[in-house]
């Protein structure tokens, strides 16, 4: 009985932790998230099912040697609007952690 009572208290402490973990994980990622906004150019475009990307090159170093290549999902119209190569204003929501975001405005500059 003695054994069933420690096996039973020692599993329930495993279930918290990881649930702990997962929870602090959720914390992280979802914090990890920043606004952004600038002047970028179109890279690429994708679709994936009704999923709808592009990828943006964003060019951070003060002596415009280094490029940054970020992939944001967006809505159809979004994606209808730009063309690879455009130069846009693009507003959006961003991960340190993983470069990807969600567009939440575009303006096509040119």
């Amino acid at each position: 009985m003695k054994l069933r009572k420690k096996l039973l208290l020692a599993g329930i402490l495993v279930l918290v932790l990881i649930g702990a973990g997962l929870c602090y994980h959720n914390y992280r990622v979802e914090h990890s998230y920043y606004a952004m906004g600038g002047k970028v150019v179109v890279a690429d475009k994708q679709m994936s099912g009704s999923q709808h990307y592009i990828v943006i090159k964003e060019t951070i170093d003060a002596l415009q040697r280094e490029d940054y290549y970020f992939t944001l999902s967006c809505t159809k119209e979004q994606y209808d609007q730009v063309k690879i190569g455009d130069t846009i204003n693009c507003d959006r929501y961003q991960s340190i952690m993983t470069y990807k975001g969600e567009v939440y405005g575009i303006e096509v500059i040119n």
